[in-house]
C-alpha cells in the first residue's frame, strides 16, 4: 500500500493501476490561510513582488506551518498509531514538506520525494547530486547555465543564504514539531533523515533543460501529465 502525502496528480496515475493507496493532505481556505499561515503580513498575490529573502522566508514559513497542521490532522494521527495499516512506500511533495522524513521513519517506510520544478540544490543534497554554484542556477533568481561572473557570484551567495537558513532555522522548526507531536526525543534530525531519500522525481525533462548531472535515483518526469490524444468528434460538413 501507498501513502501520498499532498500529491494529488500522482495518486491518481496510481491509482489507474493499482487500487491499494491512501492520501492524506491538509488544504485551507484562504481566509484561514492568511490567519494561520501569514499571521495577516503576506499575501500571495503579491509574492513575485518580494525580494530574494522575503520569498525564501515565505516559503520556510509555509512548510513549517503546514507540517504542523498537517501532522495534528486526526486522520493522520490514526494512521500513525494504528498497528493494521503497514505501507511500502510514502510519495510526497518535495518542496517544503520537510517534516515527512520523520513520518518516513516513524512508519519505517521508504520516501519518494517528487518536485513540481526543476529541483533545488537542497533536494539535490538528499540524493548525492553534484550542483555547482558555477553552472547550476538557482531557482528563484531565473539564470540560466550561462551565468556571468556577477550572475555566478550571486548564485553562489544566494546559495549559501538557503543553506544556512536551513541549517539554523527550518530544520530545528521542523524537528521540534516531530519532537512535540510524537513525544519522541529519540527521533534523528531532518538534517540526517532526509539523506534516506529512496528517490526523487523532478519535473524537467533532457530536450528542453540544460544540461546537468544526475545521480540514478534522481528521475526527470516532465511531460507525465500528458495523455494520448483522444480522437476528435466527427463533424458533418454542410454545403
Amino acid at each position: 500500500m501507498c501513502l501520498f502525502i499532498r500529491v494529488t496528480f500522482f495518486l491518481r496515475l496510481v491509482l489507474k493501476r493499482h487500487k491499494k493507496a491512501s492520501f492524506k493532505s491538509h488544504f485551507l481556505s484562504y481566509n484561514k490561510a492568511k490567519k494561520y499561515l501569514f499571521s495577516g503580513t503576506s499575501d500571495m498575490l503579491s509574492l513575485k513582488t518580494y525580494w530574494f529573502h522575503q520569498q525564501m522566508q515565505f516559503y520556510w514559513d509555509l512548510g513549517i506551518k503546514l507540517c504542523e497542521l498537517f501532522i495534528q490532522d486526526e486522520g493522520f494521527q490514526k494512521i500513525i498509531t494504528s498497528n493494521s495499516q503497514e505501507f511500502d512506500i510514502i510519495i510526497t511533495s518535495a518542496f517544503v514538506y520537510d517534516c515527512v522524513f520523520g513520518i518516513s521513519y516513524i512508519l519505517d517506510t521508504p520516501l519518494i520525494k517528487m518536485c513540481s520544478v526543476s529541483g533545488t540544490k537542497w533536494m539535490d543534497e538528499w540524493v548525492g547530486n553534484p550542483s555547482p554554484y558555477s553552472y547550476i542556477p538557482q531557482l528563484f533568481l531565473h539564470f540560466n547555465e550561462k551565468m556571468n561572473f556577477w550572475q555566478r557570484m550571486f548564485n553562489a551567495l544566494s546559495e549559501l543564504y538557503i543553506k544556512l537558513g536551513r541549517v539554523f532555522y527550518v530544520i530545528p522548526q521542523h524537528d521540534a514539531i516531530l519532537r512535540k507531536y510524537f513525544n519522541s526525543s529519540n527521533i534523528p534530525s531532518i538534517s540526517v533523515l532526509e539523506k534516506s531519500t529512496a528517490l526523487l522525481m523532478i519535473n524537467q525533462h533532457f530536450d528542453v533543460g540544460y544540461p546537468r548531472p544526475l545521480m540514478p535515483n534522481t528521475v526527470e518526469i516532465g511531460g507525465i501529465h500528458i495523455t494520448p490524444p483522444k480522437k476528435l468528434n466527427h463533424v458533418s460538413r454542410h454545403t
